[in-house]
């Protein structure tokens, strides 16, 4: 390892430490001023997939992490603030949700973060209605400031031999889905795996097809958190941590025999090689959740196969799908 590409990875570890400690700080902020609202919208706009799934897409945008929702809805399983039916409809949402800030970087958002900040930190400063959004905006910011500082820092790693030599193990589809995996769980957040993985696609680090492979291992490593939560849960908060793996799980799974093709399809559009990697992202989460809600009696039947209902459970739970359908 030379000493650039040495001082090239402290600077994205410090960077990516950095942008961590924005999205839990935007996490928290976003949590404190919605919270009650969204355990409302939560509890009453659930009762049909469709709105369920709707919601769990802006509240994720909102809180800019799948794996908080899935954490929350968890939660709120086993304290009967929502149904079991509803909380899986919000889950195959807020895994669409989950691609909305890489979308942003497509559409060079990254352009306007220094102007975030800026927003952010003048209405911290203000003693209007507004100051409690100031810690929102400010934190946002930060978030895609960051991943601007790693755009700009990555650029050596396009000409780097270990770099390259490194991207080039993806290219393997075991060990590309194996990479994303256990980095998501290291970074412990599939957003910063992703978008990582866009800007080395724009910097020429990774081509395509090695981009969606560690995309596909991103998107399995993302729903840990929620199954280690849901061992201190009951019955229905185990499902709807095991709802998000098997949805992510199936989903890969589904794709895999096809990614000659859907790679072929995505890189015939004429957009640049990072937006075809954002792109992918989102049509890979879109068609998985628009199968989600076409098979949905189903897949909520089969939760019941892995975890069987228990005599003592409340079966009027298990009977509301017939109202979802």
């Amino acid at each position: 390892m030379s000493y650039q590409d040495f001082s090239v990875l402290i600077s994205i570890i410090a960077i990516i430490c950095l942008f961590l400690y924005a999205v839990q700080r935007f996490s928290v902020y976003a949590e404190d001023t919605f919270k009650d609202h969204l355990k409302r919208i939560l509890y009453k706009w659930t009762k049909v997939p469709v709105l369920g799934a709707f919601v769990g897409f802006i509240a994720t945008a909102l809180l800019q992490s799948s794996t908080a929702i899935s954490v929350l809805l968890v939660t709120m399983t086993k304290s009967r603030l929502i149904t079991l039916s509803g909380a899986l409809a919000v889950l195959i949402g807020a895994n669409l949700g989950t691609t909305l800030t890489v979308q942003l970087l497509s559409f060079r958002i990254l352009d306007i973060a220094p102007y975030l900040v800026i927003l952010g930190f003048v209405l911290m400063r203000t003693k209007t209605k507004l100051k409690k959004y100031g810690d929102l905006v400010f934190y946002f910011g930060i978030i895609f400031s960051c991943l601007y500082l790693i755009s700009v820092i990555a650029q050596p790693l396009a000409t780097s031999p270990m770099a390259l030599g490194i991207a080039s193990l993806a290219s393997n589809v075991g060990l590309g889905l194996l990479i994303g995996f256990v980095l998501t769980n290291l970074l412990q957040s599939s957003t910063l795996m992703t978008s990582i993985v866009v800007i080395l696609a724009a910097q020429g680090v990774l081509n395509f097809d090695e981009s969606f492979i560690l995309i596909l291992g991103s998107n399995i490593g993302t729903t840990t958190t929620a199954l280690l939560a849901a061992t201190v849960s009951n019955s229905d908060g185990k499902r709807i941590a095991l709802a998000h793996f098997l949805f992510s799980f199936f989903g890969v799974i589904l794709f895999l025999p096809f990614i000659k093709q859907f790679s072929a399809l995505i890189q015939s559009l004429p957009i640049t090689l990072h937006a075809q990697v954002a792109f992918s992202h989102f049509v890979f989460n879109f068609i998985i959740a628009l199968l989600a809600l076409i098979l949905f009696k189903y897949f909520y039947k089969l939760l019941f196969v892995f975890i069987p209902a228990r005599r003592k459970e409340n079966r009027k739970e298990r009977n509301k799908l017939k109202k979802f359908i």
